[in-house]
């Protein structure tokens, strides 16, 4: 359920120029995220509260080169 609520978004994003890459394994938790080859983030973490304030779920900013 959770795969075909996030592929619902999959069209708009490609037509964005967005590129998807698919984990074929099973569910990856992980929110992984490249922009222009010059900032990448990566975790686990949504952006709300309770992944930040009851999860301590957390993300890494990596600005590249």
């Amino acid at each position: 359920m959770v795969n075909a609520a996030s592929w619902s978004n999959y069209g708009y994003l490609l037509k964005a120029g967005v590129e998807v890459y698919l984990y074929k394994k099973g569910f990856m938790h992980a929110k992984t995220m490249i922009i222009d080859g010059a900032i990448s983030v990566v975790g686990t973490a949504n952006m709300d509260y309770r992944s930040f304030d009851l999860n301590f779920e957390v993300n890494a900013i990596v600005l590249c080169g």
